[in-house]
């Protein structure tokens, strides 16, 4: 009886390794485009290993939430010195419980969806019978 080869998988070829791209990550603060720029790479080939390379993705995501931590340091650091910029961003992103919003935000009772009720004067003579709206002029 013959026997059927399954042909292996063949995994694609990887000019570098993981713990490279995981380097070239940190050192750019988890941007895609320097990372690729100093590995001499497509931006392609980052985002492949970071979807293949769960240490990659990781390393990408770190990355991202260190900038954050740094940003909102920077955030509290101009807020201290009362810039005033720093405090009325901080307030719009963070205190709207308090009130402090670019917009009005309205809501029914209990903060349901509002209900409008449309009325339409009929004028009589020309009006859609049983409608109670007249067509336009």
């Amino acid at each position: 009886m013959t026997e059927l080869a399954i042909p292996e998988r063949k995994q694609p070829y990887r000019k570098f390794t993981p713990e490279q791209m995981v380097r070239a990550l940190e050192e750019s603060k988890g941007l895609i485009a320097p990372a690729a720029r100093a590995l001499g790479c497509s931006r392609a080939t980052v985002r492949s290993y970071i979807d293949e390379y769960s240490a990659v993705a990781q390393a990408k995501l770190d990355q991202e939430e260190a900038v954050k931590d740094m940003a909102e340091n920077a955030l509290y650091a101009a807020i201290l010195r009362g810039e005033a910029w720093a405090i009325c961003f901080y307030l719009k992103c963070r205190a709207k419980d308090r009130g402090y919003v670019e917009r009005a935000e309205l809501t029914g009772a209990q903060g349901a969806p509002v209900k409008i009720k449309l009325a339409y004067e009929s004028s009589g003579a020309g009006s859609v019978p049983g409608s109670g709206v007249s067509p336009p002029v």
